[in-house]
């Protein structure tokens, strides 16, 4: 059985706070593998998120970090992989002194110690199109990390591939209506190459 677009679009959530994306692919990605039923408060999106934040990232509230991300997931009931092409500091550029960039580091660590205990997998990212449409198949979800604008916010993803394409929900609406889901559909070939944040690709498979 693969995904359908319109059975996507009954799961889809979108974020309710700017720096909760994380936390708004998780939820939906738990709701597409039956893990949890579509949540109709916040309440869900932001335990998410204080589970699976990274502690500090530039003046704001500080996105969830791929470790973490998976911890919960696994601790919802799923298998975990992280797929990477760096070991860590995602989110090194963000650091505004050196108190908050050991804080991150050492929770950065502490999140993939957890991860592995709890039975994640750490293993390269694909390396081309045809092998990250692979890794996507089957009745799997994956958080896939991005660059969302010139100044490379970190901007997670919510993502499941079908036959020969790849479905793309994305939590964040600029519009206050949030009840039109926002969902693109990619080619391999494009999703791949648009798959980077500052250099970097990650992405949390779940299944």
């Amino acid at each position: 059985m693969t995904w359908q677009k319109k059975d996507l679009a009954k799961i889809y959530y979108a974020q309710t706070l700017p720096f909760t994306c994380g936390a708004a692919a998780m939820v939906m990605a738990l709701v597409a593998l039956e893990k949890i039923k579509r949540p109709q408060t916040p309440a869900t999106e932001l335990d998410f998120w204080r589970r699976a934040h990274s502690i500090y990232m530039g003046a704001g509230h500080a996105g969830c970090g791929p470790y973490a991300l998976a911890r919960l997931g696994l601790e919802m009931g799923c298998n975990a992989t992280v797929a990477q092409t760096q070991e860590g500091k995602f989110f090194a550029q963000w650091h505004t002194c050196e108190n908050e960039a050991k804080a991150e580091q050492l929770m950065e660590c502490f999140d993939k110690e957890q991860a592995l205990q709890k039975g994640a997998h750490i293993t390269d990212f694909p390396p081309n199109p045809e092998a990250f449409m692979q890794t996507l198949q089957g009745r799997k979800a994956a958080l896939l990390l991005v660059g969302q604008n010139v100044v490379e916010d970190g901007h997670w993803l919510c993502v499941f591939a079908a036959e020969q394409q790849i479905f793309i929900l994305d939590p964040y609406q600029a519009e206050k209506d949030h009840s039109t889901p926002k969902i693109d559909t990619f080619s391999p070939e494009k999703c791949f190459e648009q798959s980077h944040y500052l250099g970097a690709k990650v992405a949390i498979v779940l299944s």
